[in-house]
């Protein structure tokens, strides 16, 4: 029943919305691990070029009990059980045109589960300049989240963290089917980093919860080029990051990654879009991470996430569009229905895959 809740209120709230998208993904891998994810969003025109936006996501998540060689994290209670947990996560937003070339938008974010609880404000601003040639984008987020560790006897200890976060991106059209972008990030966050499941084993044999900063500040720098080919009705986009974060007031070196991806969207016929993607990703870690500890390290912890590794990801997509149903359903003519899959694989033994569905329509 509550996997087609999301269903039935998109029917519901599509007799006023100005466009509905809803979709459904599952994922999973080698170390029994799965997520199903049923996501809803709505838009609606309001008043005087403003727009409503509600984002609805509800996620069941299966996670194994816990395991000391891979650091799988689970609630203490349930240690040698699965743990199955539902996570609900709501955004609420309005977007305004205060200029013909500046819009704003602000938003709100509200994600609950068992033992962890995330809220978010964000606010963003977009310029388009030389007759729309040049669009540029600022975006400001705080977020507050209660990370949280049930304890033995049951009861629920809550720490706090905080994000602040900036990101600036540039759009130019350099010529008529050739788009360039530039993205800046920029996160500080303080306050509860860690896991507060996951333990290390020292040398000795002594046992410990992972002990890192409470500071991390994270650098990305991400440019992009799109190019669409009229005559083989088919864009390609190629993608680079490069990313690296300091920990605490000493700025400790963390973890450096390069990242390069392309994808492709290639039309077929008139009513189908084939899309083709592949991502490879490097990381290295620059400061406390390490294999092995004595327990005299100031730092210890063993999330791969900040260890030396390397994975791809790889996938295709197909894209329907509606518009040959429109004579049976009128708003289907703006329609597509969307199915993807990702495998993704790294060399620390971690395979996965996502399977996503997913409908969009227009009133």
């Amino acid at each position: 029943m509550r996997q087609i809740t999301p269903v039935l209120l998109a029917l519901s709230l599509g007799i006023c919305a100005d466009k509905v998208s809803y979709s459904l993904s599952h994922f999973a891998d080698n170390k029994k691990n799965t997520v199903v994810t049923s996501s809803l969003s709505v838009i609606k025109d309001i008043w005087n070029e403003t727009q409503i936006l509600l984002d609805f996501q509800w996620d069941q998540i299966k996670v194994p009990p816990i395991d000391g060689a891979t650091g799988a994290t689970s609630t203490y209670v349930n240690s040698n059980d699965f743990l199955n947990e539902h996570r609900i996560q709501l955004i609420f937003g309005l977007q305004h045109q205060l200029l013909p070339n500046i819009a704003s938008s602000l938003s709100y974010y509200n994600s609950q589960e068992n033992d962890y609880a995330s809220q978010a404000v964000a606010t963003e601003f977009k310029f388009s300049l030389a007759q729309d040639n040049t669009q540029i984008g600022v975006k400001g987020q705080y977020t507050y989240d209660e990370v949280g560790k049930v304890l033995a006897e049951g009861r629920q200890l809550n720490t706090p963290r905080e994000t602040y976060g900036v990101n600036l991106s540039i759009n130019q059209l350099l010529s008529p089917t050739t788009k360039g972008s530039l993205v800046l990030d920029h996160q500080y966050i303080k306050g509860k980093l860690s896991d507060p499941y996951r333990q290390i084993t020292f040398a000795d044999g002594r046992k410990s919860y992972e002990k890192v900063p409470n500071l991390r500040k994270r650098y990305a720098l991400t440019p992009m080029l799109k190019e669409f080919f009229p005559k083989l009705d088919m864009a390609v986009l190629l993608k680079y990051r490069y990313y690296f974060d300091l920990w605490g007031d000493a700025e400790l070196f963390g973890v450096e990654s390069n990242l390069g991806e392309v994808k492709i969207n290639k039309g077929i016929g008139k009513d189908w879009v084939l899309s083709l993607q592949y991502r490879m990703y490097q990381q290295k870690n620059r400061s406390f991470y390490k294999s092995a500890y004595t327990g005299k390290e100031d730092y210890y912890t063993n999330d791969y996430k900040l260890a030396n590794f390397s994975s791809k990801t790889y996938g295709a997509g197909l894209s329907y569009k509606l518009v040959e149903l429109k004579s049976l359903i009128s708003f289907l003519e703006f329609g597509t229905v969307d199915f993807d899959w990702f495998h993704y694989e790294n060399d620390m033994d971690f395979k996965g895959n996502v399977f996503e569905g997913g409908i969009t329509f227009s009133f």
